[in-house]
């Protein structure tokens, strides 16, 4: 038997399904719940609204690797470049995603990047030891740059952002 989880993450996995293959606002919660075999109550159970549900999403489908391991001066590459594949991989539905509430995503983004980046600095050392302001610096500008990314369906090459961001990230280190 399912459980509450797992039926929560199937909703989040249809709706993923549903956004790469159209614009999220023809999505409606009808759809959803046909497509993974539960009732409205369920999905209202779980979240409010569309808005709701794609938070959730972006937590766990889209961020959730970020806070998969400690963040070190070794990994931190490697944890940034599977973030930019999975929305390579996925560019339909992220241009779809974002094309229908950039605020969401934008919101999320911002918070998860800052996490991440917060981390990553208070184990290396930044020009003036400030963690906080560096982290919300690259968290804007890294979430404006993947946006622009998103928007134009990933067209500048996967290997050219990961330059890009470790490029932006090594400016604020100390050698």
């Amino acid at each position: 038997m399912a459980t509450s989880l797992d039926t929560k993450n199937k909703i989040i996995k249809t709706f993923g399904q549903l956004a790469t293959e159209q614009k999220v606002e023809k999505i409606n919660i009808k759809e959803i719940t046909e497509f993974c075999e539960c009732n409205r109550q369920t999905f209202y159970y779980h979240f409010s609204c569309k808005s709701d549900l794609l938070s959730y999403f972006f937590q766990i489908e889209t961020f959730g690797c970020l806070s998969k391991t400690q963040i070190t001066q070794e990994n931190w590459i490697g944890i940034v470049s599977e973030f930019l594949l999975k929305i390579s991989t996925n560019k339909e539905m992220y241009y779809n995603i974002l094309n229908f509430d950039r605020e969401v995503f934008q919101k999320n983004f911002y918070e998860a990047f800052k996490s991440f980046f917060t981390k990553y600095f208070s184990g290396n050392r930044t020009a003036y030891n400030n963690e906080i302001s560096y982290a919300e610096f690259l968290s804007y500008g890294f979430c404006g740059i993947v946006m622009d990314w998103i928007l134009t369906k990933c067209k500048e090459s996967l290997e050219l952002m990961i330059v890009n961001v470790v490029s932006l990230v090594r400016s604020i280190e100390i050698k």
